[in-house]
């Protein structure tokens, strides 16, 4: 665009658009606001979607450049990285108990290499008898959560969840671990300082040559920086980045929801 707000060129091109003033009430306020860069949430008059946009003044020319993107366009990248991240993570749990099951029915050679492994490893690991009392954490266990083997031993691995899980959480692993030896999900544990924090656990039934269940495996991996990653992606989507204040899109998604918590009711609202 140049100053007078007049479009010079797009992309993708469409037809009849170069040559229009385009003086909407966001990206006028921003121009004339005389910030040579900025940000700003608003609806397209061309197509109509709601866009995440970034425009800069060109130094030294009568022009300003303005780059738009739908919300959901901005988080897709991000959301890409976490599901890689946790397939990867499940994968690498799912092989250490593996290994770990596969060197338990071995010589002692094969022992001393998985206890290497134990101890080694970075994700936090946790063995637990039938009943789910821990008998066995590895360092990493401790450098996460503070609580080293003398703290956790004989107690129930859920005793050290934090409050702030759903209540059914521990009874659905149960039963998903009776049903298939294997759940994965998000945890919130605590910390010896009493903090909490999220991790992603994965536990694996172990049997023994009976068939029985013999011991329970957890490895997790702390995941607070990627839970603060994620906020500050989802803040900067649904607010704006000067005031800090909802944007449409924010607006949007919560008036939906009550329209739609209404109709289940029967209710109205204002």
């Amino acid at each position: 665009f140049d100053l007078d707000l007049r479009l010079l060129s797009r992309l993708p091109a469409r037809e009849g658009e170069v040559g229009k003033i385009s003086d909407t009430a966001d990206l006028g306020s921003a121009l004339r606001s005389g910030k040579r860069q900025g940000t700003f949430t608003t609806v397209s008059p061309v197509d109509g979607v709601e866009r995440f946009y970034v425009y800069r003044r060109l130094t030294g020319l009568p022009y300003f450049v303005l780059v738009g993107r739908a919300p959901e366009a901005f988080l897709h990248a991000w959301w890409t990285k976490v599901y890689v991240y946790v397939g990867c993570f499940i994968a690498a749990a799912v092989a250490l108990i593996g290994l770990l099951a596969m060197f338990r029915r071995q010589g002692e050679k094969s022992r001393r290499i998985a206890s290497k492994i134990f101890e080694a490893t970075l994700e936090g690991i946790f063995v637990t008898d039938p009943a789910g009392a821990i008998v066995m954490v590895n360092p990493a266990f401790e450098a996460i959560t503070g609580f080293g083997e003398a703290d956790v031993l004989g107690h129930p691995a859920w005793r050290f969840w934090s409050a702030d899980n759903d209540p059914e959480l521990r009874r659905e692993a149960w039963r998903t671990l009776e049903a298939t030896g294997v759940w994965q999900g998000e945890v919130w544990h605590q910390r010896r300082g009493g903090d909490v924090f999220p991790q992603m656990l994965s536990i694996t039934t172990m049997r023994g040559r009976t068939g029985r269940v013999a011991n329970f495996v957890g490895v997790f991996s702390d995941i607070s920086v990627l839970k603060a990653s994620e906020a500050r992606l989802t803040r900067l989507a649904l607010h704006d980045p000067l005031t800090g204040l909802s944007n449409r899109t924010h607006f949007q998604r919560e008036l939906e929801g009550a329209v739609a918590a209404a109709a289940a009711h029967g209710a109205e609202g204002a």
